[in-house]
């Protein structure tokens, strides 16, 4: 199947964006059509594979805030799961997240529990696979979806402030370290030429900056940075594996009373799931 880009105006007259999965570019406006959308372009995408690779790496807490939003409305309003997943499946921007829904959609349909075809996915958490079983065994799968909504709105807009609080910090460091890197790339040449025409012995902090300046200048140093920069990101998605991240709720849980201040965060995360299942019985 291709992936169609479209633009177009819902009932209401609100101009709205996505993308949608069709085997023909009619069949696509076909089926919004049938939605209740008016196509003013639609145009097939054409992505790179490194494009659909940094797609699937990156952050959908956003696109889960719309598909647990919308598809707890469309549940409440007595629509059936299978319908439901295909319809909020057109809501969806990334294509990563489209195929998933498209999956978890086929699975459905084949006679799939949700919870167990959501825990084939990594994209899902345990926790939201979890969540979506308990109120399945409770009969309310509906409130489960609007609270996992809320819970991933709550989680974003606490990430977006702790973004914007590190923001400034982090430019005044990478300010800085530019500041210097370009010292030692162009001006202390400059001083090392002035101090070596004057045949006297140098001190060794002087030395030392010198051969910092003469690396940074070498063959050697772009390999270097190139290693620290994989390692820098190879680290960052380390941390949100899903193993580690278990690891690391287990170690923490363990060790509650000597956690520092800057992780009660996570114990708020787990007060607020503890009274969420509780609620649900």
């Amino acid at each position: 199947m291709q992936t169609f880009v479209w633009h177009g105006c819902d009932k209401t007259g609100k101009n709205i964006r996505g993308t949608i999965k069709a085997k023909t570019q009619q069949e696509a406006k076909n089926t919004l059509f049938k939605q209740g959308i008016a196509v003013f372009t639609i145009r097939q995408s054409h992505r790179s594979t490194l494009h659909n690779l940094l797609d699937r790496l990156k952050n959908h807490d956003n696109q889960l805030i719309v598909f647990f939003s919308h598809s707890a409305i469309l549940l409440k309003s007595g629509l059936d799961s299978i319908t439901t997943l295909k319809l909020v499946q057109t809501q969806l921007s990334s294509p990563y997240v489209q195929s998933v829904v498209s999956f978890l959609h086929a699975d459905v349909k084949k006679g799939m529990r949700f919870s167990q075809a959501m825990a084939q996915y990594p994209l899902f958490s345990s926790f939201m696979v979890h969540s979506i079983r308990a109120g399945e065994e409770a009969g309310n799968i509906a409130s489960i979806f609007t609270m996992l909504g809320h819970y991933l709105e709550e989680k974003s807009s606490f990430e977006k402030k702790i973004v914007q609080a590190a923001f400034m910090p982090v430019i005044t460091i990478l300010f800085a370290f530019l500041i210097i890197t370009s010292v030692l790339i162009w001006v202390i040449p400059q001083f090392e030429l002035f101090m070596m025409s004057s045949e006297k012995p140098l001190p060794t902090t002087t030395r030392l900056v010198f051969s910092v300046s003469r690396f940074l200048r070498s063959e050697q140093a772009l390999p270097l940075i190139i290693f620290a920069c994989a390692c820098v990101v190879s680290f960052r998605y380390f941390l949100r594996w899903q193993k580690f991240r278990y690891h690391k709720d287990v170690l923490l849980a363990k060790r509650v009373i000597m956690l520092p201040e800057w992780r009660f965060s996570s114990i708020l995360g787990l007060k607020r799931i503890s009274i969420m299942l509780c609620d649900l019985g």
